[in-house]
């Protein structure tokens, strides 16, 4: 015997949508660690190439970010596979942060390969720099949270200021825009989960 559904009125239509959204921001507010993981991966990546750069090793510096950034990739991989396994409810929100943070990446790939290609030094770390704008941006738009807007926003003044330094001085720069859009509000993000 087939059973038919009643129609939502719209107070719960209201209450599920409400609860959709509320169940994805806490999926992006578990990511805080996520945040931490690519801000301190990333960060260590750059500090070491200013580090071996002032040793006298700069032709050879930029095998740190070979290295590291594809495996950063693995773990983030791993760890993004298992946490799916994990989540109860996948939204519609969700999704759209999964094409987000996607389509970051592949622009993150199309950067190294074609400023690679070409050898354009000044202009790569402030593309990347932009990039991180954007996706903390957004991500912290969609979670009105502050830090991570204003995380965004930082990665973009430090890209414009880039303009006017040497490339040693944009690794310092990425550092600083790693701190102030992924490290800093990563804590932030987990504190407040743990305080809810």
């Amino acid at each position: 015997m087939e059973t038919q559904e009643k129609p939502m009125n719209e107070q719960e239509s209201l209450k599920l949508i409400y609860e959709m959204i509320n169940s994805t921001k806490r999926n992006l507010k578990d990511d805080g660690g996520i945040f931490l993981f690519w801000g301190y991966l990333t960060l260590t990546a750059a500090l070491l190439q200013f580090s071996l750069i002032k040793l006298g090793y700069g032709e050879s510096s930029g095998w740190v970010w070979i290295i590291l950034m594809p495996l950063g990739g693995i773990i983030s991989g791993v760890i993004g596979y298992r946490n799916r396994k994990k989540e109860k409810v996948k939204t519609i929100i969700d999704t759209i942060m999964a094409y987000l943070w996607g389509g970051f990446g592949a622009c993150l790939l199309v950067v190294f390969f074609v400023l690679g290609k070409y050898d354009y030094q000044m202009a790569f770390l402030p593309m990347i720099m932009m990039l991180y704008g954007i996706g903390t941006f957004v991500t912290g738009g969609f979670l009105k949270f502050r830090p991570l807007i204003l995380g965004g926003i930082s990665c973009w003044v430090f890209a414009v200021a880039a303009c006017f330094f040497s490339i040693e001085i944009h690794l310092i720069l990425i550092a600083l825009s790693l701190v102030t859009s992924y490290i800093i509000p990563g804590h932030l993000l987990l504190a407040s989960e743990s305080n809810n």
